[in-house]
């Protein structure tokens, strides 16, 4: 027999004023209700409870409940939150504005339609002034290659580049930020890690 937590602490609560035991009145319950009955510990503990004098019925507040109601305003505050740190994690954002996780996680993700997604890997990422310089760069030389055919070539050395990094790089998931579904992500540069012995 299905019934909900309700229905079975009514049950609990009349067993307790019969004088039921604990152990006994869980045997009863669990031969009538089966799979739906609630654990042992619950009854037990909720027949405690009704003995020293409860009467309600519902589940205590918990610690961090939310207490405010879901508002636009609320909207707002959460989006400007994200836009002023688009790292910033659900748990800062529930304390910072003493809403509970999960009204927290629901406005982010149901109402805003906030993604985190990690920043997406390109293989270099250059300014404007160094695109414009390496345009230049491959303009000249290959002037130069039609002026002197194959003693350009004859002059030029190629190698491989090696890329020095003097701080340490970020994980995918340090770079996650927050996104709507809309936006482009964020690029971040690809580390390429060089063979051993080459310069």
């Amino acid at each position: 027999m299905q019934a909900s937590k309700k229905e079975q602490r009514k049950v609990i609560r009349f067993l307790a004023a019969e004088g039921v035991g604990g152990r006994e009145m869980y045997r009863r319950m669990k031969a009538v209700y089966g799979e739906y009955s609630l654990s042992r510990s619950t009854v037990v503990e909720w027949r405690k409870r009704f003995l020293e004098g409860r009467e309600l019925l519902e589940d205590d507040a918990r610690p961090g409940q939310a207490n405010r109601v879901i508002t636009p305003e609320m909207f707002a505050e959460v989006h400007d939150l994200v836009l002023n740190n688009r790292r910033v994690t659900v748990n800062e954002i529930h304390r910072l504005l003493g809403n509970n996780v999960g009204t927290t996680h629901t406005i982010m993700h149901q109402h805003l339609k906030f993604r985190k997604i990690c920043a997406q890997w390109v293989s270099h990422q250059m300014t404007a002034e160094q695109r414009n310089n390496r345009m230049a760069l491959s303009l000249s030389h290959l002037q130069r290659y039609h002026e002197e055919e194959y003693g350009f070539l004859l002059h030029t050395v190629t190698g491989d580049e090696t890329w020095c990094h003097h701080f340490e790089l970020e994980s995918k998931r340090q770079s996650k930020q927050w996104k709507h579904a809309t936006s482009p992500p964020r690029k971040k540069s690809k580390a390429v890690h060089t063979s051993s012995g080459r310069a």
